[in-house]
C-alpha cells in the first residue's frame, strides 16, 4: 500500500472515530453543548460515515487483474 494513503485514511479515521463518539452520547442521551445549533447526531453522522467508508477504501489491497 502506498504511503499516502496510510497517511490519508490515518487522518479520515481520526476525524470519524471522534464523530462516532460524539454520535453514540447523542444517542444516549447525553447532550454535548445543548445551546449549541451544529453540535447534533446528524452532522457527527454525516461527518463519520463518509470519512470512515472512504478511508476504508483507500485501505483496501487491491485487487489483480487476470
Amino acid at each position: 500500500m502506498k504511503p499516502w494513503r496510510i497517511i490519508v485514511a490515518g487522518l479520515l479515521l481520526a476525524i470519524a472515530i471522534p464523530n462516532f463518539l460524539l454520535a453514540i452520547l447523542e444517542i444516549s442521551g447525553s447532550h454535548i453543548a445543548p445551546g449549541s445549533q451544529w453540535l447534533n447526531l446528524p452532522v457527527f453522522l454525516i461527518l463519520a460515515l463518509p470519512s470512515s467508508a472512504i478511508a476504508l477504501l483507500l485501505m483496501r489491497r487491491p485487487t489483480q487483474s487476470l
